[in-house]
C-alpha cells in the first residue's frame, strides 16, 4: 500500500500534544490524529431502567486517528476495560425483516460457495445464535458459539447447536471448526490483531477451512460523513483495505473484501495461507483511497452538526413533534452529539427487550411502534437509513401520515 504526502493535521479538532502510539491493526507508527469528541455514551447494547441512571451512563472520548500504512483508523482514546459484555447486553437487529432477510441471504451464500454442508460452524460474539441458526439450517452443519451476553432465554433449545457464555479464546483451540465467522466484534477490540492471528493458529494446517468476519465500514463513514455511527465501543474503523491488509498479514489470503448491506457494512471471506506461500497483490483499494476521505472530514462533520443544530431549532419554532424510530448505537450518537432531550422523549424500537428503558446520556424512553398512534408525530426522525422502507411502510400501516427524516 501507498504511503500519503499530504498532511493530515489540518483537520484536528483537539489541541495539544497527543500520544497515538502505532497503529494498532499493523504497528506502523506513521499516523496521524483527525478528530476529536468527547463524552459519548460508553456502551450502546445497555439501556437503562430509570431515566436517573440513564443520565449517568459512564461516557468516554472519541480521539480518531489515521495509518497512512494500511489506512486503518481507530480510536487511541478507548480505553477497553470501561466496556464489559455481559447478559443484560442487547443491540439485537434480527427483530427487523429486512435485517433478517439480509442475514439469510448471507448465510445462504456463504453456504453456496464454501460448502458448508454437515460441517462444524464455530461463530465468535454469536449473541443468541441467529446467524448460527441460519447456517447449520441452511446445511445442515452443527454450530458452536461464544458470547459472554447470551441469554438462555431468549432462543429455542436445539441439539445442533451450543453457545458457550464466554469470550472466544486460545483456550477454545480444541474446537475444530471447518468455517469460523465473527460479525461485529473486531471492531470492537482494542488488539483486532490477535483475534485473527488466534484464528489462524487455531485453523493451522486445515488450508480447506475458511473464515468470515463481518463489522462497520469505515469508508462509508468517511465519505458520506456519517458521523452518527462513530460510537466508543468502535475502537476499529476498518475500510475493504486495511481489513484485507490485517488479515493478509495475519497469513490468510483474501477471497474479497467488500461492502455490504447498504454499504454499511464490509465483509471479509478469507482462507488460511500455506506456511511460505508468498501473500498475493491485495486487488482491494490503496490507504489513499482512505486518506482522501480523512482529510475532508473533520470540516465536514462540524458542517453536518451544525446542520442539525439549525433544522433542530427549526422544528422547535414551528412546534413540530417529533419522534426517533431505532434506538441503537446511531440514534445514541445523534441525540448525545447534538444533546437532544425533551425535543424528542421518544425512540421506537421493534426489539422488545429494549422497550420501556431509556437510553444512556440523553435519557429518552423506547417505545414500542404502537405508540406513534398514540402520540401522533409530525415528523419520524428513521436512525438508520437502511430501515427506512421498512418504517415507511410500518407507518403507512398505522395510518399515519407525518413525515420522514432520515439523518
Amino acid at each position: 500500500m501507498t504511503v500519503l504526502d499530504a498532511p493530515l493535521q489540518s483537520v484536528i479538532l483537539a489541541g495539544g500534544e497527543d500520544n497515538i502510539g502505532h497503529c494498532i491493526s499493523c504497528g506502523s507508527r506513521d499516523v496521524e490524529p483527525f478528530l476529536s469528541i468527547g463524552q459519548i455514551p460508553v456502551d450502546v447494547g445497555y439501556l437503562w431502567p430509570t431515566p436517573e441512571q440513564a443520565c449517568a451512563a459512564p461516557v468516554g472520548d472519541i480521539r480518531l486517528a489515521f495509518c497512512r500504512t494500511c489506512a486503518h483508523v481507530w480510536n487511541y482514546a478507548f480505553e477497553p476495560e470501561r466496556v464489559v459484555y455481559g447478559p443484560g447486553y442487547d443491540a439485537s437487529l434480527h427483530f427487523s425483516p429486512v435485517y433478517q432477510e439480509f442475514t439469510s441471504q448471507v448465510a445462504a451464500q456463504l453456504i453456496a460457495r464454501h460448502g458448508l454442508h454437515n460441517k462444524l460452524i464455530l461463530e465468535i460474539a454469536s449473541g443468541n445464535g441467529d446467524f448460527l441458526r441460519a447456517l447449520c439450517e441452511g446445511g445442515g452443519n452443527r454450530g458452536i458459539g461464544f458470547d459472554p451476553s447470551f441469554r438462555a432465554d431468549r432462543i429455542e433449545s436445539r441439539a445442533d447447536i451450543r453457545i458457550v457464555r464466554d469470550y472466544y479464546s486460545e483456550q477454545y483451540a480444541g474446537y475444530r471448526g471447518d468455517f469460523v465467522c465473527c460479525r461485529h466484534v473486531l471492531s470492537c477490540l482494542a488488539e483486532p490483531r490477535g483475534l485473527v492471528s488466534m484464528v489462524r493458529r487455531t485453523l493451522g494446517q486445515r488450508l480447506d477451512a475458511a473464515v468470515y468476519f463481518e463489522i462497520p465500514n469505515a469508508l462509508r463513514i468517511l465519505t458520506d460523513v456519517s458521523v452518527w455511527s462513530l460510537m466508543y465501543e468502535h475502537v476499529s474503523y476498518f475500510s475493504p483495505q486495511s481489513l484485507a491488509h490485517l488479515f493478509t498479514s495475519c497469513g490468510f489470503t483474501v477471497l474479497s473484501s467488500a461492502p455490504c448491506f447498504a454499504n454499511q457494512y464490509v465483509a471479509i471471506e478469507a482462507v488460511p495461507r500455506a506456511d511460505g506461500q508468498p501473500p498475493r497483490d491485495e486487488p482491494f483499494g490503496t490507504a489513499d483511497d482512505v486518506a482522501d476521505a480523512v482529510v475532508s472530514f473533520g470540516r465536514r462533520y462540524e458542517a453536518r452538526i451544525a446542520d442539525w443544530r439549525t433544522r433542530l431549532e427549526a422544528f422547535a419554532r414551528d412546534g413540530r413533534r417529533l419522534i426517533a424510530w431505532g434506538a441503537g448505537g446511531r440514534a445514541i450518537t445523534f441525540l448525545n452529539l447534538l444533546n437532544v432531550r425533551e425535543q424528542i422523549p421518544y425512540v421506537i424500537d421493534i426489539n422488545p427487550n429494549r422497550q420501556g428503558h431509556y437510553l444512556p446520556g440523553t435519557t429518552q424512553r423506547v417505545v414500542s411502534p404502537d405508540f406513534a398512534v398514540e402520540y401522533r408525530p409530525d415528523a419520524v426522525i428513521v436512525t438508520n437509513p437502511a430501515f427506512e422502507e421498512e418504517i415507511r411502510g410500518q407507518i403507512a400501516e398505522m395510518g399515519l401520515t407525518c413525515e420522514l427524516i432520515v439523518i
